[in-house]
């Protein structure tokens, strides 16, 4: 008689009902996940790890928001982290920060910071503005300037004004419009349907080529004569500026000659003054003389008031060849 082969031990999670498997099985899952999800977090906290840092410093009088571990960033790199804060008596916040050795290159002589949000309510973070190739390279220790952003209150009391500006006109507005009588109102828009509507019917007489206005824009035969009056227009304008060339010669002599008549007239009136002198006893001469030149001046001034002299010629000063009263 042969002996009964020993049983097989079964498995444990062949023991399990379903829904432990099932469980187990989620588990081992979830184990996964979590495992996965601080493998993600550890990279990225200890990616730059062994990688060289160089310290800066900033002052601040509102942290807003900056703390610890905030980040920094340049030209929207995140290149570094806040280390520390300190506070002075005077209640300055001294604040220092590192930067990644390998992007020290975007931090120049001319570089500033400033707080920024990365939305309207997210983490605060230092923006460094990358310098100029031309400026020196920021060392180990350097401080930057940082620009601080007014904060809600600030803004708060700078709109103030503009608020209350704003509630004064509305009431303005508001008192304005109490005192307008709606009974003003229809009467003023019933004139002005009746204006437009006169304005409709002008409109359509001068469509229509009726009255002078609508002769004038639609009449061709009118529009033909005004073109014709124009065009003989610009041919007198023409002849008129070709006389004009023509007399410019003659009005040079002209104007020569009464220059060369002046002088005579002065000439002579220099004369007379001296005859005057050595002919005291010669009164009635004299005088004859001095209405002789007298006739003289005036016949000249005449003269000169003919076309073309009178163009030509500048007005006469009113100096006489000689002075009443010089020969007595």
């Amino acid at each position: 008689m042969t002996e009964p082969e020993p049983q097989r031990r079964l498995h444990y999670i062949h023991r399990l009902g379903p829904r432990a498997r099932e469980r187990l099985a989620g588990l081992f899952v979830l184990t996964a996940i979590l495992l996965l999800a601080l493998a993600v977090i550890g990279r990225a906290h200890t990616a730059h790890l062994f990688e060289k840092r160089v310290h800066y410093q900033a002052v601040l009088r509102n942290a807003q928001g900056l703390g610890p571990d905030s980040r920094v960033r340049v030209a929207g790199i995140e290149v570094g982290q806040v280390s520390d804060f300190r506070i002075d008596e005077q209640n300055r916040i001294y604040l220092q920060f590192y930067v990644y050795k390998r992007y020290q290159p975007m931090l120049r002589r001319d570089s500033w910071g400033s707080l920024s949000r990365t939305a309207l309510i997210g983490d605060a973070f230092l923006d460094i503005h990358a310098g100029s190739p031309e400026y020196p390279i920021l060392k180990e220790g350097d401080w930057i300037p940082i620009v601080e952003p007014m904060t809600p209150d600030q803004l708060m009391e700078k709109a103030k004004p503009v608020v209350e500006d704003l509630q004064k006109t509305i009431h303005r507005v508001a008192s304005l419009l109490d005192r307008i009588d709606p009974d003003t109102v229809a009467s003023g828009s019933r004139d002005l349907a009746a204006v437009l509507s006169d304005l409709r019917a002008a409109s359509a007489e001068i469509r229509a080529g009726r009255g002078a206005i609508g002769r004038a824009v639609y009449d061709r035969r009118l529009a033909d004569d005004l073109s014709r009056s124009m065009a003989g227009l610009a041919s007198s304008m023409e002849q008129l500026d070709q006389r004009l060339t023509q007399l410019g010669p003659v009005l040079e002599e002209v104007r020569g000659a009464s220059a060369q008549t002046r002088q005579l007239a002065g000439q002579m009136n220099e004369a007379m003054r001296v005859v005057n002198t050595e002919l005291q006893q010669l009164p009635e001469i004299v005088s004859r003389m001095q209405l002789l030149l007298a006739d003289t001046e005036r016949t000249l001034q005449a003269i000169q008031r003919i076309w073309p002299l009178s163009d030509a010629v500048q007005p006469d000063s009113g100096e006489l060849l000689i002075e009443p009263g010089q020969g007595e």
